[in-house]
């Protein structure tokens, strides 16, 4: 590998490698969001087709914090273990399961439903500490707030677009990504 603009090689590959982390710590905390917030959106639609009346709909939103909020410090100590990235990685993909399983655990019951969101909070809660333990080793000094601004605001539009429209069950992140339906 040639040096870039008559650069250092290793400083050349360092911040690729450090672009790419980033980039996936991004892609990833873009989709916990979507994943955190598209249920308060969703609920409206869930609560018709489903009959909820409002203390399920209650549930239904507060029980993936009980979940999130009981993992936080145990986060920081399993990131510290066995490493930011492979912990936020494992955590993305659980809570991604739980998420796309709430649609059929919510149709099936009420308490499947709450149960899968408490799991997908219990997999989000460990993703805040990692996301730190990788900032603190990939991102220079100076460049935490251009980063933070980009996956801090970059995905309310995209869950404000994806409103439920033709069934709340499309807010799940899988179809997030793809594009904003239109009303039929």
């Amino acid at each position: 590998m040639e040096p870039l603009l008559g650069g250092d090689t290793a400083a050349a590959a360092a911040g690729n490698q450090r672009r790419l982390v980033m980039a996936l710590a991004s892609s990833s905390f873009f989709l916990l969001f979507v994943m955190r917030t598209a249920p308060s959106i969703a609920v409206i639609a869930m609560a018709k087709e489903l009959n909820w009346s409002l203390t399920q709909q209650g549930l239904f939103l507060s029980s993936f914090f009980y979940g999130y909020i009981s993992t936080q410090f145990v986060g920081g100590l399993l990131a510290q273990r066995f490493g930011a990235h492979r912990t936020l990685g494992v955590c993305v993909c659980l809570a991604a399961l739980f998420s796309l399983a709430t649609p059929l655990a919510c149709r099936h019951s009420l308490s499947l439903g709450l149960a899968s969101r408490v799991v997908e909070g219990l997999a989000q809660g460990p993703c805040w500490p990692s996301l730190f333990g990788l900032l603190g080793v990939w991102v220079r000094a100076g460049g935490c707030g251009r980063w933070w601004c980009w996956w801090c605001y970059l995905p309310s539009p995209v869950v404000a677009c994806r409103c439920p429209r033709r069934s709340w069950a499309a807010t799940v992140p899988s179809s997030t990504l793809v594009r904003c339906s239109e009303p039929s």
